[in-house]
């Protein structure tokens, strides 16, 4: 049966803001809030990337659902494994690693369904913010894109994956697999290693490589605990080609491939704080790049205190660099941002056609447990109670329509 989930809504009072480099501390300058927040942040909520393997769980189980019709508001029929109506997504996935089946939560209509994509429930999976998914076969090493859309057919096949990477590796793409000059795959492992896996899809002669790096690091000391953190290629975020990712507050690594990977850095001006109500000089936030319509974009929820569970404001930001200012947006026109706490990557997708709020941000919260869906313009935010799917469940994952050129 579909469950479809009650929903709250509130105003955010946006709090004073003063212009400092993106830091959860003004004395702090690494990436990603600071290293302390950061190796706060990393020894209570480990990544788990956006990689899925069903064969480290007690394994694939049948749902016993109530079978329902493909209806125009997007169900899917439970024996089918044909392509999803444009309605289903985006979705969020979630998963359980025991006796419950995976199951979908449908963003547009609120609606909770059975997973019956065969696809995600048989094999290695790294969803992207393209919207294609890559998938490897734990007993062939066959290794493939599909698209959420048309997960049957709508494939794209890649050398064979000899290794999986490690869990919590995410994927991101250059651009479209399907077009004349297909695209680049990377695979960067989480933050405990400094490798990462790339493919040249579409090339003459495609292959994986693991390629290792050395971005250097920092030590980290918090009371008497000291703590040499590596710096790592994490929040991997596609743009024109290259890969972008936050090294310090003011700083972003780039990643391109000429056809090796080459590592460079490049500086920005930082954006505005919102610091919480307590008059703290310190801001306790989640971020995340992403290439919105060919415009690179950071979005930045802070939070009133370090359990980041009371949202203070919610900004999206188009990147400036080399001397330019980040500008805050208030319209990202007819578009809606999706952001999960699984890893640092979002995704996006046209607001109206898949039947979600114009101008607007949902993000999956692990720390309430709860889908915030946030107005922009309005500064608004809807809330939509998650608990009862997202119990015991581990951090669900966006399945978004795929991007094509």
């Amino acid at each position: 049966m579909l469950d479809i989930l009650p929903i709250t809504t509130r105003l955010i009072e946006t709090r004073n803001t003063q212009y400092y480099a993106t830091s959860v501390c003004e004395t702090d300058s690494d990436s990603s809030g600071g290293p302390l927040a950061r190796l706060q942040h990393y020894l209570r909520h480990r990544p788990a990337g956006c990689f899925i393997d069903k064969h480290q769980s007690s394994g694939v189980t049948s749902c016993d659902h109530e079978p329902h019709a493909a209806t125009e508001s997007g169900g899917i029929h439970p024996s089918a494994n044909h392509a999803m109506a444009n309605t289903s997504l985006p979705c969020l996935v979630f998963e359980y690693g025991d006796e419950r089946p995976t199951t979908l939560y449908g963003a547009a209509d609120g609606a909770h369904r059975p997973c019956e994509i065969d696809v995600l429930l048989t094999k290695q999976n790294w969803v992207t913010a393209h919207g294609w998914v890559l998938a490897r076969d734990p007993d062939t090493s066959a290794t493939f894109l599909w698209d959420p859309q048309d997960p049957e057919h709508g494939r794209v096949v890649l050398p064979s994956l000899p290794q999986a990477p490690p869990l919590g590796s995410d994927c991101v793409l250059s651009g479209d697999p399907t077009s004349p000059d297909g695209c680049t795959v990377v695979l960067p492992e989480p933050y405990d290693s400094t490798a990462l896996w790339y493919c040249h899809a579409g090339s003459a002669s495609p292959e994986w490589v693991r390629h290792e790096y050395d971005l250097g690091g920092k030590l980290v000391v918090i009371g008497k605990h000291r703590s040499w953190l590596k710096r790592c290629v994490f929040g991997l975020t596609p743009y024109r080609g290259r890969f972008y990712f936050p090294i310090q507050t003011n700083k972003y690594g780039v990643l391109e491939f000429s056809p090796e990977p080459a590592l460079s850095t490049v500086k920005t001006k930082g954006i505005k704080l919102t610091y919480p109500p307590s008059g703290e000089k310190c801001v306790h936030a989640w971020s995340s790049l992403l290439d919105l319509d060919g415009e690179l974009h950071k979005v930045s929820i802070s939070f009133a205190d370090l359990e980041m569970r009371t949202v203070n404001d919610v900004a999206v930001y188009k990147m400036g660099f080399d001397g330019s200012r980040c500008v805050r947006v208030d319209d990202i026109s007819d578009r809606a941002i999706l952001l999960s706490s699984r890893s640092n990557m979002a995704g996006w997708c046209p607001a109206s056609k898949f039947g979600l709020l114009s101008n607007s941000l949902y993000w999956m919260s692990g720390f309430d447990k709860c889908l915030h869906v946030y107005d922009i313009g309005t500064n608004t935010e809807e809330v939509r109670q998650c608990q009862d799917i997202a119990e015991q469940s581990s951090l669900p994952f966006w399945l978004v329509p795929v991007h094509r050129a």
